[in-house]
């Protein structure tokens, strides 16, 4: 995808869940640099587009500290009608 002809990269809310889901099918991922993580998230199928080694270090920095973005809330069913 591109925006005004720059190619779209993907957020930290994207890069959080895939690199979550890699870690699970690869622990050792968190030992890498941000550099080797960001092209195998792509690699690995994770992400379609290479994300910014910036935000992979970001969310890196996060998970190695413990720290967990909010996960996003799914709508509340509607209240019955009484």
């Amino acid at each position: 995808m591109t925006s005004g002809g720059m190619p779209m990269r993907p957020g930290l809310d994207a890069i959080y869940e895939a690199l979550r889901r890699a870690i699970r099918d690869d622990p050792q991922l968190l030992e890498r640099k941000a550099e080797q993580v960001s092209k195998e998230l792509v690699r690995g199928g994770y992400l379609h587009d290479e994300p910014a080694v910036a935000l992979v270090a970001e969310v890196l920095s996060d998970v190695e500290a413990g720290e967990r973005r909010p996960q996003p809330q799914r709508p509340r069913p509607a209240a019955p009608d009484e």
